[in-house]
């Protein structure tokens, strides 16, 4: 069984390019897991890029002076319990800085979860006499955003793929035509069409049947203090629940979950995910806290 108590985490930044400062010269990737962080990291099922901020005490001079100069940097934080770590944050840090507090420097790291590439890519597609099927669609936007579509997560890219492989000879455009725009907009297209969900989750593609859980064992948090539920869980006017845990394995956006606390019983869907946690002595702060959808 897990030690809930002995947390542990892996925090690695490594370039992305060949560009790096004239004067330092750090070409492999930094693992700064030795050194006391903090972190926040926002995910959510909606499309749009998923966020991080990490804050590490006590980088040397050198790396320090690293940060400082404009570069591509890929940033992976895993966190668990006793060497027992889960991805939560791969992406591209798009901010650092320094400061002093107290007697210590304190670097703080700003990244997004392929953000650049999804703001940026553009799709034209032409066809004659034939009708673009889903799978049509989806290899011309391969093309455009190749880092989202192959994918980091090869078993999340897999997952999207058997979710489209059900759906790609259904007929998006039964007409010739053409079409010239974002080529996230034309995602949007296809997932509303096809009644499905699209996010980016450490830099792939995720998709989910509409209002469905994604694959996978469903997690259990009672009150039994051992499967790590904290405090008392609480449902909105509109049905939402908020509800907070320790980190724990599977936790993340289209995760199914089943509580069963005394105020609150039933099956929900994660729709957003913020964790938090401080490794410093004497802090215990490694929490979830989730907003999740009743389902049916």
């Amino acid at each position: 069984m897990t030690d809930l108590l002995v947390r542990s985490y892996k925090l690695v930044v490594s370039p992305i390019t060949e560009h790096v400062s004239p004067t330092v010269d750090l070409q492999e990737a930094i693992d700064l897991s030795a050194l006391d962080i903090r972190f926040k990291v926002k995910k959510t099922l909606k499309p749009k890029p998923n966020t991080a901020v990490i804050r590490v005490w006590g980088l040397d001079a050198v790396t320090r002076a690293y940060f400082s100069f404009p570069k591509k940097l890929a940033v992976s934080l895993e966190v668990g319990y006793g060497g027992e770590n889960e991805l939560i944050f791969l992406g591209e840090c798009r901010n650092s800085f320094s400061e002093v507090e107290g007697p210590e420097n304190v670097t703080t790291i700003e990244t997004g979860d392929s953000e650049k590439v999804m703001s940026a890519a553009g799709l034209r597609l032409t066809w004659g006499q034939s009708t673009v099927t889903i799978q049509h669609a989806f290899d011309a936007i391969r093309t455009t955003i190749p880092q989202i579509l192959s994918g980091s997560q090869t078993k999340q890219w897999a997952d999207a793929n058997a979710v489209l492989g059900k759906l790609q000879y259904q007929v998006l455009h039964p007409k010739p035509g053409a079409i010239d725009r974002h080529s996230i907009r034309f995602l949007n297209d296809i997932c509303r069409s096809a009644g499905l969900e699209w996010s980016v989750q450490n830099g792939a593609l995720y998709l989910i049947p509409r209002g469905q859980p994604m694959a996978g064992k469903e997690i259990l948090l009672s009150s039994d203090p051992n499967t790590g539920l904290v405090g008392s869980p609480s449902v909105d006017n509109k049905g939402f629940l908020d509800v907070k845990s320790l980190i724990m394995p599977g936790l993340r956006p289209g995760a199914r979950i089943r509580v069963e606390a005394t105020n609150v019983r039933g099956d929900y869907r994660i729709e957003s995910v913020e964790y938090e946690g401080d490794s410093a002595p004497g802090e215990r702060t490694w929490y979830a806290k989730m907003v999740c959808s009743k389902l049916g």
